[in-house]
């Protein structure tokens, strides 16, 4: 009986040994562009729309894509700056790339009852970080 379990277990090796590699992220293809001259010929408010439709629908890069690209033509709405923190932090489970985002939304003056859980949520962030 062990000298079967051996067999099988040189087997599996030997098979996985042999698989195709694994897609890297160089395969994905290029990186977006992030540049003013690639924006599309949209208005803030329909780019920051795209970027919350995208996020409902649990496509996150492009949520990131667009709402980057409506923060670039309006930089200081707050909610956008929340919307990219919510993004990095709810769906990549990213706090290190959500704290940034989070605090510039702190810097745009928020709404009092936003101000106090965005403080909160930083404070919780920078704890899990650590």
């Amino acid at each position: 009986m062990r000298e079967w379990l051996q067999i099988a277990a040189i087997a599996i090796l030997t098979a996985c040994a042999y698989a195709p590699p694994s897609s890297t992220i160089s395969d994905l293809g290029p990186m977006p562009v992030l540049d003013r001259d690639s924006i599309p010929d949209k208005d803030g408010g329909e780019l920051r729309s795209a970027a919350l439709k995208y996020y409902a629908q649990g496509d996150y890069v492009r949520a990131l894509r667009f709402g980057y690209w409506a923060a670039q033509t309006i930089p200081t709405d707050v909610r956008l700056r929340l919307l990219l923190g919510i993004v990095y932090d709810g769906g990549f489970d990213r706090p290190d790339l959500a704290l940034p985002e989070y605090q510039r939304a702190l810097s745009l003056k928020p709404d009092r009852r936003f101000y106090t859980r965005l403080k909160r949520r930083i404070h919780y962030l920078n704890r899990r970080l650590l």
